[in-house]
């Protein structure tokens, strides 16, 4: 029962001192190939911004080109 559980869920393992392993797991409804290669992307870059003491511009990556996308996509060939 999906309204039930955690759709996506983050994880923080402690390796070593300064070694970290983030875990990320999610429903596979709510996120396929394209937009985890998108997140993951966009995570590893505002991390190095903010390791980097960088301006941060996290607001600059927004999905609705792809989701936009998507929309025009014809779903009698999806099928």
């Amino acid at each position: 029962n999906i309204s039930q559980e955690n759709l996506i869920r983050f994880h923080i393992f402690i390796l070593e001192d300064n070694k970290f392993l983030l875990v990320i797991t999610t429903h596979h409804l709510i996120m396929d190939g394209q937009s985890s290669y998108l997140i993951r992307k966009t995570l590893l870059e505002n991390y190095d911004q903010l390791y980097n003491k960088e301006q941060k511009n996290f607001a600059s990556q927004t999905f609705y080109p792809y989701i936009k996308w998507i929309n025009n996509q014809s779903k009698q060939e999806a099928r």
